[in-house]
């Protein structure tokens, strides 16, 4: 077992909202009340574990970050916060940067998950949606997204994808969660999938 380094502790008055570790092994991603987004590169060397700062945005954005997530070729990084947006990122040492335009919620963002393939980003926030967002033309972003998932009455607190992408469930503050299809393909299953949802 590798040694354990503590390192790169959050600031006075700060807590971590999001925590990440990118799929690659080379990077951990942190995101923090007042929106300030820190990554480290991860070196793993002589079976000893350690850090060391990368690049941190004090602003990455302008409310508290609730949620992170790494694309599986680790090129990207997905956050989400409380200023209603969620945000893509470009991954490289010494550089966070930010692609496209944020991706507009109507309210806070709690969730980002990529598809196991990159090919979408789902979101899921207080407004009780779950939405889906094409990310096959990074690092352009879409304006608006492919599909709102409804059946949820209160806020949305985690969304994951099924292994092969064919899925993504989510889970509520209404005390369910609610399983659609990615790819629809049926138009019977999507009517179902955005009036109903699956329980």
């Amino acid at each position: 077992m590798a040694e354990l380094t503590v390192f790169g502790l959050s600031k006075p008055g700060e807590i971590w909202g999001a925590l990440e570790y990118s799929p690659d092994g080379r990077w951990i991603a942190a995101g923090y009340t007042g929106g300030r987004l820190q990554l480290w590169a991860v070196d793993t060397s002589g079976g000893v574990f350690r850090a060391e700062p990368s690049v941190s945005l004090p602003h990455a954005h302008t409310d508290h970050i609730m949620t992170a997530d790494f694309s599986a070729n680790s090129q990207y990084l997905a956050t989400g916060g409380w200023d209603g947006v969620a945000r893509i990122w470009r991954v490289a040492p010494l550089t966070l940067t930010l692609v496209g335009e944020p991706l507009d919620h109507t309210a806070y963002v709690y969730s980002v998950e990529f598809s196991p393939d990159d090919a979408y980003l789902a979101t899921g926030a207080r407004d009780q949606r779950v939405r889906l967002w094409d990310m096959t033309m990074l690092p352009d972003t879409p304006e608006i997204p492919d599909a709102v998932l409804a059946g949820h009455t209160d806020l949305i607190w985690a969304v994951a994808f099924s292994p092969d992408g064919s899925y993504v469930a989510s889970n509520s503050w209404d005390r369910s969660i609610r399983r659609y299809l990615v790819e629809f393909s049926d138009v019977w299953k999507m009517a179902e999938a955005y009036l109903e949802g699956e329980k």
